[in-house]
């Protein structure tokens, strides 16, 4: 009976491994998430900033550059809503994940403790019944 319930807590402990292990991994996803989110607001503050730069007389080279880069912005901002997007996906599966793994390691750690009950009852049981077969004086 104690190999039972040393199984089960080792089974316990490998779900709280499990699950610290998800934890971390959500934290990675919300810091690059936020991240994403820190430099998409930054990009798209430099497009408001180039849009509503005064009307001043340019030259055409000016206006090229002025064209490259607004369309350089756009083009990132995009890829940032979609990484951002993709980021937020995932940190909403891994906080999931991290959920069923708690429920996970909950359930094992009440069969381990389960268990050492049993083992402890057991063990009570056998030590009653060798009281009870030794002659009294």
């Amino acid at each position: 009976m104690k190999r039972k319930a040393r199984l089960s807590q080792l089974m316990a402990l490998q779900e709280k491994k499990t699950r610290a292990e998800i934890a971390r991994r959500v934290n990675t996803a919300a810091q690059e998430h936020e991240k994403t989110e820190q430099t998409l607001t930054h990009v798209q503050a430099l497009l408001r900033e180039k849009a509503n730069s005064p009307g001043q007389v340019m030259t055409a080279a000016d206006l090229s550059a002025q064209h490259w880069l607004g369309t350089a912005l756009a083009g990132q901002m995009t890829t940032l809503k979609n990484r951002s997007e993709e980021s937020q996906k995932r940190f909403n599966d891994l906080k999931d994940q991290l959920n069923l793994q708690s429920q996970r390691e909950r359930i094992v750690a009440e069969k381990a403790l389960e268990a050492k009950r049993q083992a402890r009852a057991h063990a009570q049981a056998m030590a009653d019944e060798a009281m009870a077969d030794r002659p009294r004086k």
